[in-house]
């Protein structure tokens, strides 16, 4: 994970509020997903904004999420284009920048753990030029209808039907120069810029998925998710 991409650009329509700025234990989101690409060996942080977000207090101009993350590294930004949105376009801001395979993590996600030595090993052979994401197995639960479902090696987006089984949103990887070589995105019929229709470009061959690959993940969409994330934090402290 030495290029870590962190999505911090959403609109949080289904929250509310911005859920990028939401505190958990004295820490937001984006913070504590710079934290673990740190752990993780990261050495360098990328960092997509939406310029939507930007504050005054009456003396400064400031970026809430650019702000937190900046308390732990030194992050590089980029803007997202106000004409796009979703994490497919969050992502492509970086098209010719990134040298080098990297790593995305979601800013509204909750990460926690060391990838496994298996996983390691992995990303340092064979598997270098290929595609991975990681996904994990969740249990009878309406609301994992909102998230996109792994059926057969590629991943299938808000299919509205599967109410268990494996689900992606953890993270994923992709290697260098791949975002030169994929040509223009279509939008889905949402009007996004999907990560999942990146990822399901990749030959079905060249498409590697790690069940949770030893890193525990929560994301946060809706109000009611906060307390489950609250727990994931702080467990084990």
């Amino acid at each position: 994970m030495k290029n870590a991409l962190i999505l911090a650009a959403g609109r949080s329509t289904r929250f509310g509020r911005n859920k990028l700025e939401e505190k958990f234990d004295g820490m937001s989101l984006p913070f504590l997903a710079a934290k673990f690409a740190i752990e993780n060996g990261a050495e360098n942080i990328y960092l997509t904004l939406s310029r939507s977000a930007v504050k005054t207090d009456g003396k400064r101009i400031y970026h809430p999420v650019l702000d937190e993350v900046s308390k732990i590294c030194n992050p590089i930004v980029r803007f997202q284009s106000e004409d796009t949105y979703g994490p497919g376009a969050a992502i492509t801001t970086w098209a010719g920048v990134i040298d080098g395979p990297f790593t995305v993590l979601f800013g509204d996600n909750f990460y926690k753990g060391l990838m496994s030595e298996r996983v390691r090993l992995q990303l340092g052979s064979e598997t270098e030029n290929a595609v991975w994401y990681t996904y994990l197995y969740k249990p009878l639960n309406p609301r994992n209808l909102q998230l996109a479902t792994v059926i057969e090696n590629y991943i299938v987006e808000k299919p509205h039907g599967q109410l268990e089984g494996y689900y992606f949103c953890g993270f994923a990887r992709f290697p260098a120069c791949y975002l030169d070589t994929i040509g223009d995105l279509r939008k889905s019929d949402r009007g996004e810029i999907e990560i999942t229709d990146m990822i399901n470009m990749a030959k079905k061959r060249d498409a590697i998925c790690l069940r949770s690959a030893g890193v525990t993940w929560g994301d946060l969409t809706y109000e009611a998710d906060c307390a489950r994330i609250r727990e994931l934090v702080c467990e084990g402290e």
